[in-house]
Order: structure tokens, then sequence, then C-alpha cells
């Protein structure tokens, strides 16, 4: 599993493809950081950066899979005693990796830019906004992983990602104001749109939802402070990811084992 994840990690470095997808979340959030005059708002920055680093495993998974099957690379390694769930987790390692590397780009900048100051808040009191993004992007890799290597079209399972995760991402926006309306099928979507990990790179409704939920929890449960109750939140969203990681995985590794390679 080492050997291998070492030789897709060296083809990923060596990608153009790769630091291509590195620099599109940078174009907005730099931009941004010289406008504080405007924008004050670090958690803002983050959610544009989180929400163009969601796409990194939508195209860079589907453009490394689909060059595997179709190159038979799969095949090959399968001949010299590859393990299907070993090939199959470095799919999603591949995926998962080059997204969190991105995002951390992203922070480092934004870090940077927050030292000159005019921002109403900081990278830390975002930590729980991060880690929850972080999250979500495994989440992405996942699903993308288990999408690529079902489709194996290259062209095809990067339209399909793109649509999923564009269409999960609109949702939520979409569901951002539902919290307050008295309307009972709007709230319904509400809350599922704040519990879909895609929401977790959209600050506004991860913002509201997890205000109106310590909000409500301080009313039925008095004595336990914000912080706490936020963090519990925080935490509950973060375990809720590694539930859908590990069965959107699992499903994935069952798939490709009765997968006919080529």
């Amino acid at each position: 599993m080492g050997k291998l994840l070492n030789a897709e990690l060296q083809r990923l470095f060596r990608e153009p493809f790769f630091y291509a997808l590195a620099v599109l979340p940078l174009l907005p959030v730099v931009p941004l950081l010289f406008l504080r005059r405007y924008i004050d708002n670090i958690q803002l920055i983050l959610v544009f950066a989180a929400f163009f680093t969601a796409f990194t495993p939508s195209v860079l998974l589907p453009h490394f899979i689909g060059m595997e099957y179709s190159g038979g690379t799969i095949r090959n390694k399968l001949m010299i005693g590859g393990k299907r769930p070993q090939i199959y987790l470095s799919f999603f390692i591949i995926g998962m990796i080059p997204a969190l590397l991105i995002f951390a780009l992203n922070i480092a900048v934004i870090a940077a830019g927050s030292l000159f100051g005019g921002f109403k808040d900081s990278l830390g009191s975002n930590i729980g906004f991060i880690a929850c993004a972080a999250c979500a992007l495994c989440v992405i890799s996942a699903v993308c992983a288990v999408l690529s290597a079902v489709i194996q079209s290259k062209a095809i399972s990067t339209a399909v990602s793109l649509v999923i995760n564009f269409g999960a991402l609109l949702f939520t926006f979409a569901t951002e104001n539902y919290g307050n309306t008295a309307n009972e099928l709007q709230y319904i979507m509400y809350k599922i749109g704040s519990y879909l990990p895609w929401a977790q790179v959209n600050g506004h409704i991860y913002q509201a939802y997890l205000y109106d939920k310590a909000y409500e929890t301080a009313i039925n449960t008095p004595g336990l402070s914000t912080e706490t109750i936020v963090g519990g939140i925080i935490a509950g969203h973060i375990a809720v990811d590694i539930i859908i990681i590990v069965t959107v995985t699992a499903a994935g590794l069952l798939i490709f084992r009765k997968r006919d390679i080529k």
C-alpha cells in the first residue's frame, strides 16, 4: 500500500493539472484580502476558499482514475499482485490529499493577509468552520472516488461529479434562509441542507444553523455555556462526516471488487 500510494503521489505532483487546480481558489481569495475596506470578514474569504477547493476532487479524481482505466494501468497493477482494496483506497487518498493541501495553502495565504489587520474576526474564531470544511472535503473525495471507479469514463465521471457536488452546494445555498420561515416543507429542506457535508463549505448556512441550534439547546438545557454547545455541535458534524466517509468508502470497496477490469 505504501509503495502504491507513494507512486500515485509522485504522479500527482508531476501533474500540471494539480497546480492549475491549486491556483483556482486563490483567484478570488487573494483579491478579497486586499478589499478589507469592503469585506472585513475572514469567514467569508474562507467560504470562497472552501467552495472552490471542493471542486478539486470532482475534477482530479475522474482525470486520474479515468486515465488508469483507459491506459490499462489498473489491470497491470492487478497482474503484478496489487490488491483491489489497496488500489481503491489509493484512489480515495489521492483525491483527499490534494484537496486538503490546497485548502491548507489558502488558509496560510489568508493567515498572512490577516496580519495586516482590518478584519472583524480571526482565523482562531473560525477553527470550527475550518475543521468542518476539511472533513466535508474528505466526504466529497470519498463520493468522487466511488463515482469515478464505477463510471470509469473520464469525461462522464467528471460531469457527474461536478453536477452532484455543484447541485448539493446550490441546495445548501438555496435552503439557507429557510430556518425562520413558517413553511414546514422549507424548514425540513433547511434541516436537510444543514446536515449535508456540503453545507460545511457554505459558511453562511453553517453559521446560521450552528447558532440556531446552540440557541435552541441553551433554552432546553440551561446551565451549558455557548462554547460547550457550539463545540458539541461541531463535533457532531465531524462525527457524521466520518460515518459518511466510512460508509461510502466501504460501498466503493465492495463495488470495485466486483468490477470487470479490462
